[in-house]
């Protein structure tokens, strides 16, 4: 059975406003005026108002008149109530989330104010859905449930929860039933067991870490310790009425600082299991077993030390924020697992053993530049930009000898052009861009100075960083060799803001040929910098040196909104989906934005790379914070019938890209056809069995000529769609027409204004033997033109489907372009109020708000 990935995400949502209105009183224009609200009120208003209202209502007649009907008069209110208050939706926080796949039990861990509890969902096998089935821990859990696990740690068959609390305990909550078909109490769970306090909780796990078959829990504690336990004692529940477990505290590992997320796993594939922990001050930690491996037969053979652990690694210097989220999966194919972990606010990196060096390799998860970020003579690149200050810095012009001058370079302009007429313009020196070979001469021989230096900037949204690990950073080329004279005579230092430097010691310098290469990493762990813009560099001891060019080998451009990563499928080839072949597993981070971003092992650049993002490919996000993601395994993938009936799919055509596909009738053959949208101005017809459809494609042809002629303004991305609709005169005889949603990607509607990003033409014609020539847009058809408007701000291309609504005869339009809306077509209504049908759309207003 295929897998995808279930992505959960549970956020807090803080609102905040000057006052608040009751949402069902109406606040009306001229009913209540800035003064009015400006007005001092007697603080003793409540006192001053009595003697009034008691007035009023002695005089009040409490009897209602006879010749009114009260229920007539109040028979035409609507019977509708809308909620203005939901604690659990308005103050609650889900952090944590566990699911167990051999019952189907998903455990959702709530927290914030009133929401100290455990809502748990049953896996519905016919509907591929979760029903909501128990709540537990209210008015157990006293603060934030941070981190749940599933397991059967006392081996009855009943499944337990291990919850992990900010009031600092473990909790443990267990199962009331194997199977009751009348009161379903298998999905109800009762405490158990309470630990003692830790201070805080914010990492628990169950895990047979040391290979007795009985599932240990781990916590993590605000105490600075590793706790894990094992069962010891049970009440003899279901065969006794009391429902009681007992654990003892078989092993404590001393942390000294406060733990946030913990993992399990065998990471350098010695047998012997690993406790793999990360703390708010960003240190991992590795325990292992304190057991022997033997190899035999060239695999390991663990002898494992029951609940024995010991230190065996200790990260360096290159996060210093909290871990917040933690995972082990095999990503690149090759021995051993990787361990992945989220530095809040320093990105997403991966830890992968070395076998000859015997410890964990670090690497940083980039975000490459987008294209239309390095478009221009000014785009972003790797490259330095220009000298903010330098002394004894000069470019001589291999173009023109008699240009000599001292950087940074001043321009003036003459009227015919800029002076000095340098090779380099507009660039303020040498060193700028890519390697050219002009330089920029540091001399420290000129009698009586002491060094040549400059100040160089990389510029904004260019910024270096580190590679997290022994890579060199930042590669200087020179005009000659180097020898062993630069590390006497060269000096080497980062800065954040061009005034604050850190020296880099030659520690973390080689030199190869003419190109001086530095590792930065140790200069910024020292400072706890993430970045640095600006270099020093200085030359002494009357050396000269000529630079052309310096190059970062990564820029700052992480992912530095990420709080939780899962590891799983997410198969990038669609025909995995229909056979048996597998891909190796991604990494899927949620953002604090409630974007989720898909990332790889890139075999061919050995890196991990961003193949997808929510926001920027799909322009959705879920707007506030993602805490934890969990992988659903076992859900059947979303694959349309039709393909896996004949396990077939459609190819886009050399040089296309999918972007949507529906199905439909362009003939009275009432063969279905398939349709693809593409992300390249076009549109395709296919058979049943993926194949391309020639004879309808030729019908299409006016069709693409004029999407390619869009194309040229941006409208590249399109949906499809052959709905039969009645229509008036030329659009007649009720032929499928072919409605095509426009998407423009890369036009921003900040920019250029309102109606800017989707679009709905309706192509026609009236016998079956025509060309689609003949089209209407949405705004010819729209009755009131806020249909047209709010496809105007699509945040994707708008797709269209189309049923009878109403069931008045005629079929209604259903779009979505990141929002959902219906739009009633009144197409007999018109006919009833004119004697005369047309097609026409209007929006009919809050539909879907549910």
């Amino acid at each position: 059975m295929k897998t995808r990935i279930l992505t959960l995400s549970f956020m807090l949502v803080l609102l905040v406003g000057t006052f608040g209105i009751i949402p069902s009183l109406p606040l009306l224009a001229g009913q209540i005026t800035p003064e009015d609200l400006a007005t001092d009120v007697p603080d003793n208003i409540m006192d001053m108002s009595i003697p009034e209202v008691n007035a009023d209502l002695a005089e009040a007649d409490p009897n209602y008149p006879e010749d009114v009907d009260l229920g007539t008069l109040l028979g035409d209110n609507d019977n509708q109530y809308t909620p203005i208050f939901e604690p659990w939706k308005s103050k609650a926080a889900i952090h944590a989330i566990a699911y167990d796949e051999e019952t189907g039990l998903l455990a959702l861990g709530g927290g914030y104010l009133y929401d100290n509890e455990i809502h748990i969902f049953r896996l519905n096998i016919e509907t591929n859905s979760f029903d909501k089935v128990w709540d537990t821990g209210d008015s157990l859990l006293t603060s934030d449930v941070m981190s749940l696990a599933f397991g059967d740690t006392d081996l009855n068959d009943f499944m337990e929860i291990a919850a992990g609390c900010s009031d600092g305990h473990v909790y443990v909550f267990e199962q009331r039933h194997l199977y009751d078909p009348f009161a379903n109490t298998e999905n109800q769970f009762d405490l158990v067991w309470k630990s003692e306090s830790f201070d805080r909780v914010w990492a628990v796990t169950i895990a047979d870490v040391d290979r007795d078959y009985r599932p240990d829990i781990i916590a993590g504690g605000w105490d600075g310790y590793v706790h894990i336990f094992e069962y010891d004692n049970h009440s003899g529940y279901p065969f006794n009425e009391e429902h009681w477990i007992t654990y003892r505290e078989v092993s404590t590992l001393e942390v000294g600082e406060r733990v946030y997320s913990i993992a399990t796993g065998d990471t350098n594939v010695n047998g012997l299991p690993e406790i793999i922990v990360g703390t708010r001050a960003g240190t991992v930690y590795v325990f292992e077993n304190d057991g022997l491996s033997i190899m035999i037969n060239g695999y390991p053979f663990p002898l494992i030390n029951d609940n024995h652990y010991y230190l065996n690694w200790t990260s360096e210097d290159y996060t210093w924020t909290p871990i917040r989220s933690m995972e082990i999966g095999e990503l690149d194919g090759d021995i051993g697992e990787e361990l992945v972990i989220v530095a809040q606010g320093q990105g997403v990196f991966t830890l992968d053993w070395d076998f000859s060096s015997r410890t964990y390799v670090y690497e940083k998860v980039y975000k490459q530049y987008e294209a239309w970020e390095t478009f221009g003579y000014w785009g972003l690149d790797y490259w330095a930009d220009r000298v903010i200050s330098a002394n004894n810095v000069t470019f001589d012009d291999p173009d023109n000898t008699s240009i000599e001058v001292y950087e940074p370079i001043q321009y003036e302009y003459t009227g015919s052009g800029f002076e000095p007429d340098a090779s380099v313009y507009p660039y303020n020196t040498a060193m700028a861009t890519e390697t050219d070979n002009r330089y920029s001469t540091f001399d420290s021989s000129i009698s009586g100075v002491d060094n040549a230096t400059a100040i160089i900037d990389f510029g904004h949204d260019e910024e270096g960083t580190g590679s997290a690990n022994d890579d060199y950073d930042v590669w200087i080329t020179f005009s000659n060799p180097l020898d062993s004279g630069i590390w006497s005579d060269f000096n080497f230092s980062i800065s954040k803001d061009g005034i604050d430097f850190e020296q880099v010691s030659i520690f973390h310098w080689v030199y190869s040929g003419n190109v001086l290469k530095i590792d930065v990493d140790d200069a910024l762990s020292r400072r706890k910098w993430d970045y640095f813009q600006y270099v020093k560099i200085s030359v002494f001891n009357d050396a000269v040196y000529e630079i052309d060019s310096l190059e970062l080998m990564q820029v700052y451009n992480l992912l530095t909104d990420v709080l939780s990563v899962e590891i799983g499928p997410l198969n990038l080839d669609k025909s995995t989906y229909l056979s048996d072949s597998t891909e190796l597993d991604k990494i899927l981070a949620g953002t604090v934005t409630g974007e989720m971003i898909g990332i790889f092992w890139n075999t061919t650049s050995d890196r991990y790379d961003i193949f997808w993002e929510s926001g920027d490919d799909d322009s959705y996000t879920f707007g506030a914070n993602m805490w934890d993601i969990e992988h659903i395994p076992g859900i059947e993938p979303n694959v349309p019938n039709w393909r896996l009936m004949t396990g077939t799919y459609m190819h886009p055509d050399s040089g296309l890209t999918y972007n949507s596909w529906s199905w439909g009738f362009l003939n009275f053959s009432y063969v279905p056809m398939h349709m693809m949208g593409t992300k390249n101005s076009a549109i395709r017809a296919y058979d049943l069995y993926g194949s391309l459809d020639g004879g309808t494609n030729l019908q299409l042809d006016m069709i693409n000529t004029h999407l390619a002629g869009l194309g040229s303004f941006g409208w590249e991305h399109t949906s499809v769609e052959t709905p039969y609709l009645p229509a008036q005169e030329p659009m007649t005889n009720s032929l499928p027409m072919v409605a095509v949603g426009l998407y423009r990607p890369e036009v921003g509607i900040d920019t250029l204004g309102g109606l800017t990003k989707g679009n709905i033409r309706f192509y026609y014609r009236s016998t079956t033997t025509e060309t689609f020539e003949q089209y209407k847009e949405i705004w010819e058809l729209d009755t009131t033109g806020e249909l047209t408007q709010l496809i105007g701000l699509s945040k994707t291309t708008p797709k269209m489907d189309f049923e009878d609504y109403d069931s008045d005869g005629d079929k209604d339009m259903i779009v979505s372009n990141g929002h959902i809306y219906l739009a009633k077509n009144t197409y007999f209504e018109t006919e009833e109020e004119s004697g005369t049908a047309w097609l026409n759309f209007t929006l009919v207003h809050g539909y879907f708000d549910d």
